[in-house]
């Protein structure tokens, strides 16, 4: 999956959220108008209370999936300049390669994004490709 199909599933999910927010609020005020007076400003309040929680879910939503397509942006970014180090690489291990990656770096305790560049030095320094993983490893847990 690429960027921008990662950034209109977000955009599609968005939309959706608006649509069943809307549906909720609708719901809430033809409820409110069957249960009489007495009845009518506690579901009005009610309404008020759900949409005001579901937009704040939803923003906080919205703020995820941008983080979350900056930081795999950021990722993607970052490992093309490691994979120039490696010229006719093949795309089946450049994704293996990348799953390696996060591995390494969850075993490390770091963010992958914070791996990539030790990942660069050690190749540019001359750590053989399928020695350059557990070179990490031992590298970061040293560390």
């Amino acid at each position: 999956m690429n960027v921008f199909e990662l950034f209109a599933k977000v955009s599609v999910n968005r939309s959706q959220a608006v649509t069943d927010i809307r549906a909720i609020e609708d719901a809430g005020s033809k409820a409110s108008g069957s249960m009489g007076p007495k009845f009518q400003k506690l579901g009005d309040d009610i309404g008020k209370w759900v949409k005001r929680g579901a937009l704040v879910a939803g923003a906080a939503m919205a703020a995820l999936g941008a983080t979350s397509l900056k930081n795999f942006a950021t990722m993607d970014t970052k490992m093309r300049e490691v994979f120039t180090l490696m010229p006719g690489l093949s795309e089946m291990a450049k994704t293996q390669m990348t799953a390696d990656l996060k591995e390494v770096a969850q075993a490390i305790g770091v963010l992958p994004n914070e791996a990539i560049p030790a990942l660069y030095q050690a190749i540019s320094a001359g750590v053989p490709q399928d020695n350059v993983f557990e070179f990490m490893t031992i590298a970061g847990k040293a560390a």
